[in-house]
């Protein structure tokens, strides 16, 4: 499944997608469309956004509960539970206190802070879930250490002063979680912890990542956790440019990671995929829980979107056989540094003619990407730009980010 691409529009924060009328003439002058032969469902009519918060956020979830409400956190270490406004409500996002606060302990800075949540896929009846974020071990008592492979020696043999830390907390509910407002703010217990060699002048060295997610309607215990190179990816030894998996599944007093639930317990998690370079969105397909789509970043080299593999290896050295990504924007032009953005499989029942795709952002515009089997042009495959992006009242400023709801709309 290569994807060509095509194409220009705009794209938004904090927005959910309208329903807008089909409409000839709302085709851009940039983006005139092909014949009816080759021409892709969404190029009969717009994408409209409608504004739901002014607020700056790193991540959204949807409530397990399907009842509309959302979890946002801030990068500063605390989480906030709303409920979505009705569309074209005009209502914004707000929340009084947050669900969870941990920012004593977590460091932000323009690089760092909280970078992910993730609820159990049994959430509902044992109220577990977990947050990645960075710590500063000089400041915080808890942050704890890890090997530092960013150091002179190469090695990991010295301890890093910032660190990405997988740690598991539980809300208070008592047997029904659907009702639990706040959650305990100490740990659980701590999943992982790794050395970050920041800060640091290469800008390779602050992809650090560190978003986790479960695989959707899936009970099979395992959290995956995304890291960006740290210019180490290559280096077999360090966690640096992988996807982790940790078995999660057991008890929370439990603290180990393992590969296999046969495996009573093994010195660290395992590698699932290796070779990423600043992984920047990732996500499960519902419909194929099997599936698992990353958007890679590498400045002036190329723009990709990889379907992951297990046990397959990303790198460039790697990739000269089998084509392992999906979706190629290929290198920049010169003075320019569009950055891509994953990105979700549309699954919901909103816009029928969106209905899987995959949606991602690159150079501050909305895609769609249709699987070249699934493509009407000939078996051509085809990545093609949202041509319309309407927005209602306000416009939200350039979004960073993906999440859907339970109901299948899209939150970016």
């Amino acid at each position: 499944m290569l994807f060509n691409s095509v194409d220009s529009a705009t794209t938004m924060k904090l927005a959910v997608p309208l329903l807008c009328e089909s409409t000839q003439s709302s085709t851009s002058a940039q983006h005139q469309p092909g014949p009816p032969a080759t021409r892709l469902p969404w190029e009969q009519g717009t994408f409209c956004l409608e504004r739901i918060s002014a607020g700056s956020f790193v991540t959204m979830a949807a409530h397990p509960d399907g009842s509309g409400r959302v979890f946002l956190s801030s990068q500063d270490g605390k989480i906030w539970l709303v409920s979505m406004p009705h569309q074209g409500s005009g209502v914004t996002l707000h929340s009084d206190s947050p669900f969870l606060d941990i920012s004593d302990r977590v460091h932000h800075d323009a690089v760092l802070g909280l970078v992910g949540v993730a609820f159990h896929p049994e959430f509902m009846t044992n109220g577990r879930f977990f947050v990645s974020y960075n710590c500063d071990s000089s400041t915080s008592p808890v942050c704890g250490a890890g090997t530092c492979w960013g150091s002179a020696a190469g090695n990991g043999s010295q301890l890093c002063r910032y660190q990405l830390v997988v740690s598991e907390f539980s809300a208070k509910g008592g047997t029904d979680y659907s009702k639990a407002t706040r959650a305990y703010s100490s740990e659980v217990r701590r999943i992982f912890t790794m050395g970050l060699p920041y800060p640091h002048t290469s800008y390779s060295y602050q992809h650090h990542g560190g978003q986790i997610l479960f695989r959707p309607s899936d009970s099979d215990g395992y959290l995956y956790l995304v890291t960006g190179n740290g210019d180490f990816s290559k280096n077999g030894r360090s966690f640096f440019g992988k996807i982790l998996r940790f078995y999660v599944g057991g008890m929370a007093g439990e603290n180990r990671w393992t590969s296999d639930r046969a495996t009573p317990k093994i010195e660290k998690p395992e590698i699932f995929a290796a070779g990423l370079n600043n992984p920047n969105g990732c996500s499960f397909d519902s419909n194929r829980p099997a599936y698992l789509y990353c958007a890679d970043v590498n400045e002036k080299r190329y723009e990709l979107v990889h379907l992951i593999t297990r046990g397959r290896n990303y790198s460039g050295s790697s990739m000269k056989v089998t084509v392992s990504h999906i979706i190629n924007h290929g290198r920049p032009a010169d003075g320019r540094m569009p950055s891509i953005v994953g990105g979700l499989m549309y699954r919901g029942s909103a816009d029928p003619l969106l209905k899987g795709r995959y949606l991602y952002v690159y150079a501050s515009s909305v895609w769609a990407g249709v699987d070249a089997l699934e493509s009407r042009s000939n078996g051509r495959s085809a990545s093609a730009q949202v041509p319309i992006v309407r927005c209602s009242r306000s416009s939200p400023v350039p979004c960073n980010g993906f999440g859907i709801g339970i109901t299948g709309r899209v939150l970016s």
